[in-house]
């Protein structure tokens, strides 16, 4: 199959940050390498697809884009392909950039690697380090290849996984797409995406419809479509751009329902689920509810009608992993989950103050397009350099320009005041108490020492939560998923402190953090702790896209409005910590 052209920022940057890969293994000049790198961040992050961008010229209009670059980004999305790429990786194995997946393998490390002892794969990079080889290179010890061994490790069980966001919008656009067919009459996603699990092994869309060949027909032909693996008359295969395998059925109206229970709830959901059918004598399948005894059909059409054969209400999405929902729907106890509408604010969001691209001003206007009644600005503090973090001047200069937009404001949004502080190896924090007591809401997080033994991080956390001016312990695992794995701590002993002194925990809505995670939100809750959903924003994207993710995971979490304090008015969020 030919290829197509490349429609969405998020391929044109992964081009991109692959040219500079290359040349940095390579050993070209690091301005040059550079320049790609601001490039495809730039990318990322503008309004505007480029694939809207037809001229050279229009895409320098994107900060970082030079004319040279502008070129090569024409070309990808043109064609589909960069012939500067291709180019590099004819001089260079192709497999050099699967080494980049290893969490803190970058291209140094590969070009070290690579020059001096010939690895070429990541299998080859672990023999080399339990065979104790790395250690003798420059820069390199016995602790880096136990890292190294490590984040294979974390790898390789996310091999063949993908994030809730290189999945959902993707979902989210195929299915608008066959909905607005007039022969599918309906059309949804199953499987762990409508779940929200955190990742994704492929995607499964039903749609209901009495044309299935037609639907088929359009379905092979979307942009979305790289290669078709199968067609067939009521289920094709296809596989996407990522790599992703997406899989179409094509089901009769009165089986959508039953269809759509049966390739959403999760094996051992549905097996519960069917043992609990069978005990009335009722069968259940992707076809549809019947009385064994006689074949007698008693529904299907909608999902209601497959959990009411059973006595049960509708059980959320989310929930169907069997860990105690089908005895909270017999019970009556199923919790009301939180959803998008229930959000009041966003309390974690950077500014161009430190490492954010938004203005103080840009951040307000997207929260009041949001519709929120508040939002919290929690720039970086000063030991993290990387992220241009501010200092105690710089943090009360930025204290008085939000009072003075508040009053500009005249109570169409409040915005709050605020920090993300740095914890640090002894719990302390980088920035004086005075002025952080000063500061609406502190954020307080761990930025380095993640590898730290357990006892020492459960320490820090409960210095932080301890802190009378910390409000807030923000992404408190410090896990990427697929990247790096969790910070150890003692959750009970977190836990208990957090409820007592009223220290909310961050469900960090970054799709690579998704931090606190769904089994220890349970946890927390049953120890009455509080929790806040924030996005970590960087950029209006984030802002606008990222509450999602966070949401997904605090459903999966069973949270409800009330365990959720960025649901609550701000006088009340604000009360409540005091």
């Amino acid at each position: 199959m030919a290829r197509k052209p490349v429609t969405d920022n998020n391929s044109v940057a992964a081009v991109l940050t692959q040219i500079a890969d290359l040349l940095e293994i390579k050993g070209e000049n690091l301005f040059r390498v550079r320049s790609y790198r601001q490039a495809a961040e730039a990318i990322q992050l503008a309004p505007r697809p480029v694939a809207e961008m037809t001229t050279v010229e229009e895409l320098q209009s994107i900060p970082g884009v030079g004319k040279g670059i502008g070129e090569k980004v024409l070309e990808i999305v043109q064609t589909g392909r960069s012939s500067q790429l291709a180019e590099l990786q004819q001089e260079l194995p192709p497999t050099l950039l699967d080494l980049l997946t290893v969490p803190g393998v970058g291209p140094r490390t590969v070009a070290l690697v690579y020059q001096h002892l010939g690895i070429e794969t990541v299998q080859q990079l672990e023999q080399a380090a339990r065979e104790h080889k790395l250690r003798a290179l420059p820069h390199m010890g016995a602790k880096s290849e136990e890292k190294i061994l490590k984040a294979i490790e974390t790898t390789r069980a996310y091999s063949g996984r993908f994030r809730q966001d290189q999945v959902l919008p993707l979902a989210d656009a195929l299915v608008e797409a066959l909905r607005r067919r007039r022969e599918v009459a309906l059309a949804d996603y199953a499987g762990s995406a409508r779940r929200g699990a955190e990742t994704i092994g492929d995607l499964d869309i039903l749609a209901c419809s009495d044309k299935p060949a037609k639907v088929m027909q359009y379905f092979v032909s979307l942009p979305q479509v790289a290669e078709v693996l199968l067609r067939g008359d009521t289920k094709t295969s296809v596989r996407a751009d990522s790599n992703l395998q997406i899989d179409l059925r094509v089901v009769p109206a009165d089986s959508f329902g039953a269809a759509l229970q049966y390739f959403t709830g999760s094996q051992a959901h549905n097996v519960r689920l069917r043992t609990l059918a069978k005990a009335k004598g009722i069968r259940l399948n992707e076809y549809g509810v019947f009385v064994e005894a006689t074949d007698e059909r008693l529904g299907g059409q909608k999902e209601e009608d497959v959990y009411a054969a059973v006595g049960l209400p509708l059980i959320p999405p989310q929930l169907r992993e069997n860990a105690g929902e089908l005895e909270a729907a017999q019970e009556g106890s199923l919790p009301r989950l939180i959803q998008a509408n229930d959000i009041r604010g966003d309390l974690h969001v950077h500014t161009s103050d430190s490492d954010g691209t938004m203005t103080l001003e840009q951040v307000v206007q997207t929260a009041i397009d949001l519709r929120y009644d508040y939002v919290c600005v929690t720039d970086h503090t000063k030991s993290l350099i990387v992220a241009n973090g501010l200092d105690e001047k710089g943090l009360l200069a930025q204290q008085k320009r939000i009072a003075a937009l508040n009053q500009r404001l005249e109570g169409k949004l409040r915005l709050l005041s605020g920090c993300e502080v740095n914890i640090l190896s002894d719990g302390k924090t980088d920035i004086d108490q005075e002025v952080l007591l000063q500061l609406d809401l502190v954020t307080g997080s761990i930025h380095s020492g993640m590898d730290q033994p357990k006892e020492k991080i459960t320490h820090r956390l409960l210095a932080a939560i301890e802190n009378p001016a910390i409000k807030i312990i923000g992404h408190p695992t410090n896990r990427i998923i697929g990247r790096r794995a969790e910070s150890p701590m003692d959750f009970e002993t977190v836990f208990k402190a957090a409820a007592k002194h009223r220290t909310a925990m961050e469900i960090n809505c970054w799709p690579e953090r998704l931090d606190l995670r769904d089994v220890y939100l349970r946890q927390g809750r049953e120890y009455q702790v509080r929790f806040c959903v924030c996005t970590d924003s960087h950029a209006r994207e984030h802002m606008t896209t990222m509450m999602r993710y966070g949401l997904l995971t605090a459903q999966r979490g069973w949270l409800e409005p009330k365990d959720v304090l960025n649901t609550s008015p701000v006088k009340r969020l604000l009360a409540y910590f005091r």
